[in-house]
């Protein structure tokens, strides 16, 4: 599990990607406002991999994913944008959360 920052034209998201089995796993990123996005991603190889999100209010996107035993990054498409990030420590993560606009 890892925490993931992007930031699409100033909107900012704070992202997960969990793996579950078959180097294969789920992928979520939460706005500063919260919306929430959804996706699935698999491995292709243990540092490489694709995915795609979908988000409710009709934006959806490729990514791509790479890791190493320490570091962690994204790079994709939502509704036409690119976002990117890479990994956080989870702490900031969650204050970045809590300071979300209801």
């Amino acid at each position: 599990t890892f925490a993931i920052s992007s930031e699409e034209d100033g909107e900012r998201f704070i992202g997960e990607a969990i793996g579950v089995a078959d180097q294969s796993g789920i992928f979520r990123m939460v706005s500063q406002t919260g919306l929430v996005c959804d996706g699935t991603y698999s491995m292709a190889n243990p540092a490489k991999g694709t995915g795609v999100v979908e988000c409710p209010d009709g934006r959806s996107g490729r990514f791509e994913i790479s890791s190493t035993r320490l570091t962690a990054f994204a790079r994709g498409r939502l509704g036409g944008k690119t976002f990117e990030g890479g990994a956080i420590d989870s702490r900031l993560a969650g204050a970045f959360l809590e300071s979300a606009e209801p």
